[in-house]
């Protein structure tokens, strides 16, 4: 008899282990399963835009749960169901029920090449604005004629502009011949206008012309401390460029890093303009407007 019950209980506990055994493999062979759905929902939000993130976690949750419960079907369970339509459209009123909605990645490329477009409109249309007022430099009269053209023939990018420049040529300069003399305002600054003298003189004529110049800048400033800037030249003026057209102005650098753009006024006996500093390699910024008249 009780040799009956030790043959029965090794029965019994070899079943149990060779049950549990089984159960561990299905397990193990049903864990691919899961990952490979993981893998699956996440791959295909991807190649439905080529897109970077999923903006609704619920949808790839459920195909989370449909393979978690798949795996309790390969154990024996019942195959699962994706959630009804109801759900998803809780989840999200946009969302197409069973889909996973994704959004378009953002290239910083384009976004760059959209800016570089609306930057050469821009630079287009202020082209055309500066060319209508210079057709028009010879109507100004007084200070407000001359407050308001400087306006329109403000530049966006001085950089550019004096790409544009050439050597200036012996007859353009005659125009400057003399002595100019005037201020200079600094744009939103409280401080006193500076005061600027540009003369020139030529010491040969031609075939090889040359001349001498000397450009003074004197500035105050609020605390009542002065400054003064000189430039000073004697040859061929490599510091004054040509846009090619006396219409469109010149080009004067008046210290190492500012640079006048003028405009002689016939009608004023004045130059005008707007200047402008280099802050780094290839990038200036306005400062402000001057005003010269002929000595």
């Amino acid at each position: 008899m009780i040799q009956k019950i030790i043959f029965a209980a090794l029965l019994l506990g070899a079943a149990f282990y060779f049950g549990y055994r089984r159960g561990l493999s299905v397990g193990r062979a049903s864990q691919p399963l899961l990952d490979a759905n993981d893998r699956t929902a996440t791959e295909a939000a991807r190649r439905s835009g080529g897109v970077e993130r999923i903006e609704n976690g619920a949808a790839l949750e459920n195909a989370k749960r449909v393979a978690g419960q798949n795996q309790q079907y390969a154990m024996g369970g019942k195959p699962a169901q994706a959630s009804d339509s109801k759900a998803a459209e809780r989840s999200s009123p946009n969302q197409e029920p069973g889909k996973v909605q994704v959004i378009p990645a953002i290239h910083p490329e384009r976004v760059d090449d959209a800016a570089n477009s609306q930057a050469a409109v821009l630079r287009v249309q202020q082209d055309e604005a500066r060319a209508q007022a210079e057709q028009n430099i010879k109507d100004l009269r007084n200070s407000d004629d001359i407050e308001d053209f400087l306006k329109k023939v403000k530049s966006s990018d001085y950089f550019v502009d004096l790409r544009r420049t050439s050597e200036i040529k012996s007859q353009e300069l005659e125009g400057f011949l003399g002595v100019f003399e005037g201020e200079l305002y600094k744009s939103g600054s409280a401080d006193p206008p500076d005061s600027i003298v540009i003369s020139l003189s030529q010491t040969q004529g031609e075939p090889n012309p040359l001349f001498k110049w000397e450009i003074s800048i004197t500035g105050m400033s609020q605390s009542g401390k002065k400054s003064t800037s000189r430039t000073t030249g004697d040859g061929i003026p490599t510091d004054f460029r040509s846009f090619g057209d006396p219409q469109k102005g010149f080009s004067f650098k008046i210290s190492p890093k500012q640079y006048l753009h003028a405009y002689l006024v016939p009608g004023l006996r004045a130059l005008v303009g707007n200047y402008y500093e280099e802050v780094s390699v290839g990038s200036f910024r306005h400062v402000g407007v001057a005003t010269l008249y002929r000595r």
